[in-house]
């Protein structure tokens, strides 16, 4: 129980960490696609981008969330 509570903050905080960084459009992108579960069509339409965005924002805000937590976790 202890365990999931510590990675549940260490994920927070490297979302935290990660929104400070990141272009605010970009982590929107990701937040729509990944944390709102649309489809990432929907999303692109939505913002009147190319589909190839949404998946980069996908693949760049994970990259740097994980880096962070890894971070955090070695704290």
């Amino acid at each position: 129980m202890w365990d999931v509570e510590w990675e549940s903050n260490l994920l927070k905080a490297a979302i935290t960490n990660a929104r400070r960084r990141l272009d605010p459009a970009q982590y929107q992108l990701f937040d729509f696609y990944v944390n709102k579960d649309w489809p990432p069509e929907k999303v692109a339409e939505t913002f009147s981008v190319p589909i190839s965005h949404v998946y980069m924002a996908k693949h760049r805000v994970t990259e740097v969330i994980g880096k962070k937590s890894s971070v955090c976790a070695k704290r």
